[in-house]
């Protein structure tokens, strides 16, 4: 299977490089989890004064063993030992996201940076056949938005992967141990929020509009370059009734969109106020349940387990917006680069021949 073109940048690194910058980040996914069960056990410390009998019972299936020697230990003793527990793991993670950070910020410049080298080298060689206007407008569109917009898919790329999936895996399967029902049904509610909200976002989508605002955005600013020459050619009346129509077209469509939001708002306001209620009803219910094995703790567990999970997959959802815009641009590139390529050899031919 032929790889995509932001794929084909994406392996452009050192593989040492890349498997450090991965265990890091993977480590920073795993201490998530880690640290909603050291809360979770911190809560449970505090709701029931002390811990006198292992293990902590977060959930149907969410059991943590506890030490002898903590047992043993006077109430306040165990909460120091335990948020201390819960800062260590919190500085561990920090360090892992900055050393991830810093390779992952690297690594894209690296990239990003090869690819200037190679665009200004292609620039260079055909600027005496093809023109220097020519090469000044492609680099300019390359440069300008092609290789940020590639630089901003691969650090949203390596932001994700693996950490923001470690993370999303991790908070899901604990939600799931401490209550599959719950957990269920917080992962449907939000997977029907979002089919809300992307169906929110097509309804009533006028045909064109993707492309009818930024052209007449585009005019405008061709407007307002030609101003002094159309000053010239015409009168001031005439030439301020074209900007004038011109410019209402832009605030038109741009009011057209705007309205849209402003009807969409209040339903996806009113669907995650619907499913939050309904998620704390059945909550409640099993809270209630004196068969149940859910307690408060629990509850703290599962619903900081649900809120981790759900960051995760918001990340790892803009992750793929940004990275189908870098495969876009990636393409430009490599078109850019192969099509340089391609007269290069085409000249050799005619030489030898």
């Amino acid at each position: 299977m032929p790889l995509s073109a932001f794929s084909r940048v994406r392996k452009t690194t050192t593989p040492s490089t890349a498997t450090t910058g991965v265990v890091y980040a993977t480590i920073a996914g795993l201490l998530v989890p880690t640290i909603i069960v050291i809360l979770g056990v911190a809560t449970f410390l505090v709701e029931t004064r002390g811990l006198k009998e292992s293990p902590v019972v977060l959930g149907r299936y969410l059991s943590i063993p506890i030490p002898e020697m903590i047992l043993r230990m006077e109430p306040l003793r165990q909460l120091i030992l335990i948020v201390g527990l819960g800062g260590v793991a919190a500085l561990i993670q920090v360090i892992s996201l900055w050393s991830s950070y810093r390779r992952l910020f690297s690594r894209s410049q690296q990239i990003v940076a090869e690819l200037h080298r190679d665009t200004l080298n292609r620039c260079i060689e055909h600027a005496s056949t093809e023109g220097v206007t020519a090469q000044r407008r492609r680099a300019e569109q390359l440069i300008q938005t092609s290789l940020p917009e590639i630089r901003n898919g691969l650090i949203h790329w390596h932001r994700t992967h693996p950490r923001g999936v470690v993370m999303l895996l991790g908070c899901v399967l604990l939600a799931i141990a401490v209550d599959v029902w719950l957990a269920l049904l917080a992962v449907v509610s939000w997977i029907l929020i979002w089919r809300f909200y992307r169906w929110l976002e097509g309804l009533d989508e006028p045909e064109g509009s993707d492309w009818e605002l930024p052209r007449a955005r585009a005019r405008l600013v061709e407007m307002v370059q030609e101003a002094p020459m159309l000053a010239r050619l015409r009168t001031g009346e005439d030439f301020d009734s074209l900007y004038t129509s011109q410019l209402q077209q832009v605030m038109d469509l741009q009011g057209r969109a705007d309205r849209e939001v402003v009807h969409h708002v209040p339903a996806l306001a009113l669907a995650i106020v619907a499913a939050s209620v309904l998620l704390l009803f059945a909550l409640g219910i099993n809270l209630l349940d004196p068969r149940s094995e859910l307690n408060l703790p629990a509850a703290f567990v599962l619903a900081s387990a649900i809120v981790g999970a759900g960051i995760a997959a918001t990340k790892i959802t803009r992750t793929q917006r940004a990275i189908r815009v870098a495969d876009d641009a990636a393409m430009s590139v490599y078109a850019f680069l192969i099509n340089r390529q391609r007269v290069v050899l085409a000249n050799v031919w005619g030489s030898v021949g």
